[in-house]
């Protein structure tokens, strides 16, 4: 997973400055949902009658209440960016 930076800071007060993230369709989350949920404190999957791409996002990293979700690839690329090129 790629590192990346929450682009306001509402965002990374609510979320974590920093997420890891990886590209993922919300099918494939759904199948990686069914298995690693309660190890990984996962968010329940989108439905995935329709296939989108996107990622599968870790917020809140080094805190108790880490988590896993998805989004749409349109919605994360309007959040977040490598953190290489916030520097």
């Amino acid at each position: 997973m790629g590192r990346f930076v929450a682009r306001d800071k509402e965002t990374a007060t609510r979320y974590g400055r920093v997420v890891l993230a990886a590209e993922m369709s919300n099918a494939q989350y759904a199948e990686r949902h069914q298995h690693l949920a309660e190890a990984n404190n996962m968010r329940p999957p989108p439905s995935h009658h329709r296939i989108f791409s996107g990622y599968v996002v870790v917020r809140r990293i080094g805190h108790s209440d880490r988590y896993e979700t998805w989004m749409p690839e349109h919605v994360f690329a309007e959040i977040y960016v490598p953190e290489a090129a916030a520097q």
